[in-house]
């Protein structure tokens, strides 16, 4: 994979057109974990209005080197330290105050090295690097704030500490995987009347993002053969899944927890996502049902327009389904080239986002499931067209496709639905927005089936499937499940976990990571021992001519809590340091302690 690779020769900052903490004249863009990053296209078009690049040459956002690794450590860090977001920012940033106008600036350290991958067809290599090159200086410019930077086009190559594992001996149906957004995506259907985001990742916004790496000879054969699930929101490593609708939110008396799959329910009040584990069941009244609505916020274009997206941070699950070797070489290519770029705005730097295998699940022989009387819910919406090729919205007209797929024609009858209609933009895989709106059963609607003879059938085939149309892209996925005396539990909303994913780090990101963390103790070990001498030169100041010794034993117990390889005259230096600089007479002092 090709990245930009940006080195910084001196201090970097910028001034407040980039979204900055308030009270600083000149800052630098941090996530919330307080990683630096560099909106690379949003900087040189400020900066260089000539600047331009290939058409079709996306780039992303510049993070750190090493930055798989260092967010891994970070999440860490901030679950367990209070103000660890300040401790992450200080060990990639320097102070200093503006003397002229009494304004405080922050700047990114010399020798900081960045890395943006880079997308773009093979015939324009030359012109990228011609004009990556020509960058030398970006941002402020104040005494040692000197915005010099060096860029350069590298092969982004990592030997990874953790691959799946894969056996000769076994044969894959699915390719499960993590994608946690590192930038806000916007990810819309045209003309969507309600300018929202999707809460989720359309399988066709995967394949999308794919398809700009057509010149890959394996993706070009292989693409239009694969099938891509939706990808919806983690939580606890588990792909969470929309809420049947006849699931309600309300808050219901005693005597009415008993919530019926029946018609005459608000389907508008729930449509999130959730685990299914258990959630039909007579016992529902021992806990609520818990589902987890992805956070969006509102970005801005270059042209000021301004677009809802999915918050950067959040972990998507989702599933690919091809032949065996397909598998086996997308999980390879994966590996090789993990940033993506989705949705509307990725030619701005938004919507990158970072791509993990999780696991290939083999292909097991299908056990018998039996029921006479079962739930059938969409998980994703579902195209069908009836016998008049009209597109198909009626319970009746899932019933006929679920026959079909089960081969039981005419056996089967409903006896509870809870359906609803959804007005689909996308005009499918294209996204081109030229066609017709598309009517399609929306996610979430659910239909309670039993057999006429109430005899038992198999519900192998429609435990876990696909039906209808446009499949390959997410549409028409749907499960079953035993009916379970008609009575469903209670949803209630529960917030996603940031970055809650186990990444698979190179093992260079893992020594940065480390590295980054080594330096936050260091500081806060020198910031420690430094405050200890400030403190003792005050006893210093008062008393003339009285030697004060050094505390090494408490040095010793700073040392084994923050850096006990570090050596104690180190910190002994900087007691001393600290302890001079405060007093007038600093070198009758240093002598003092010197004998």
């Amino acid at each position: 994979m090709i990245g930009m690779r940006i080195q910084l020769k001196g201090e970097v900052a910028f001034e407040t057109y980039i979204k900055l903490e308030e009270g600083y004249r000149c800052d630098v863009p941090t996530d919330e974990l307080g990683i630096p990053y560099l909106p690379v296209i949003e900087i040189l078009k400020r900066e260089f209005p000539s600047f331009s690049l290939p058409e079709d040459c996306e780039v992303g956002l510049a993070r750190p080197d090493g930055y798989i690794g260092i967010l891994d450590e970070a999440v860490k860090l901030c679950s367990s330290v209070p103000n660890g977001k300040n401790l992450i920012r200080s060990f990639y940033t320097n102070e200093h105050f503006h003397v002229k106008d009494g304004t405080k600036l922050r700047s990114l350290k010399s020798g900081l090295v960045f890395y943006a991958p880079l997308l773009f067809h093979a015939p324009d290599a030359g012109k990228v690097v011609e004009t990556i090159r020509a960058v030398t200086r970006i941002g402020f410019r104040y005494e040692e704030i000197t915005g010099e930077i060096s860029c350069s086009l590298v092969e982004l190559k990592d030997e990874y500490g953790k691959r799946v594992s894969l056996s000769d001996q076994l044969t894959y149906s699915r390719l499960e995987y993590s994608l946690v957004l590192l930038a806000p995506a916007s990810l819309y259907a045209p003309y969507d009347d309600g300018d929202k985001t999707y809460s989720y990742i359309p399988g066709c916004e995967l394949r999308k993002a794919l398809l700009a790496w057509q010149r890959d000879s394996f993706l070009k054969e292989n693409l239009p053969d694969l099938r891509f699930s939706n990808a919806y929101i983690s939580r606890d490593g588990t792909r969470l899944l929309p809420v049947p609708l006849c699931m309600s939110v309300v808050k219901l008396d005693k005597e009415q927890l008993r919530y019926r799959l029946a018609p005459g329910k608000d389907p508008n009040r729930v449509e999130q996502d959730a685990g299914l584990e258990g959630a039909f069941s007579e016992r529902f009244d021992e806990h609520f049902m818990e589902y987890v609505k992805p956070v969006t916020e509102r970005i801005t274009s270059s042209d000021g327009k301004p677009y809802d997206a999915l918050s950067e941070g959040q972990v998507f699950k989702g599933t690919i389904f091809g032949t065996d070797e397909q598998l086996r070489r997308m999980a390879e290519w994966i590996r090789k080239n993990p940033y993506i770029s989705l949705g509307i705005l990725r030619k701005e730097g938004y919507g990158q986002a970072y791509i993990t295998v999780d696991a290939l699940k083999e292909n097991r022989l299908p056990t018998e499931h039996m029921s006479s009387c079962f739930d059938v819910a969409c998980m994703s919406h579902t195209l069908l067209y009836n016998e008049e090729g009209m597109p198909g919205t009626r319970a009746e007209d899932l019933l006929r496709e679920i026959e079909y797929v089960t081969g039981l024609h005419g056996e089967l009858e409903i006896v509870g639905k809870y359906t609803n209609v959804y007005m689909d933009y996308a005009n499918r895989f294209d996204w081109s927005g030229d066609g017709p709106v598309t009517r399609c059963l929306k996610a979430g609607s659910i239909l309670r089936v039993r057999t006429k003879d109430g005899k038992c059938v198999d519900l192998t085939p429609i435990l876990h499937t696909f039906i209808g149309e446009n499949t390959r892209d997410g549409y028409g996925e749907i499960m079953s499940w035993p009916a379970a005396n008609e009575y469903y539990r209670i949803t209630k909303e529960v917030l996603p976990r940031i970055y809650e994913m186990d990444f698979a780090n190179p093992v260079r990101d893992m020594h940065l990571g480390a590295h980054m963390v080594h330096g936050i103790l260091t500081a806060l070990l020198k910031s420690r021992v430094r405050a200890l001498g400030t403190i003792d030169s005050a006893d210093a100041s008062g008393r003339e001519g009285v030697q004060i010794p050094v505390p090494t034993e408490v040095l010793e117990m700073l040392r084994d809590r923050y850096d006990p390889e570090i050596d104690i005259s180190v910190l002994e230096s900087w007691y001393r340091d600290a302890l001079c600089g405060s007093v007038n007479r600093k070198e009758e002092l240093y002598a003092w302690n010197h004998s």
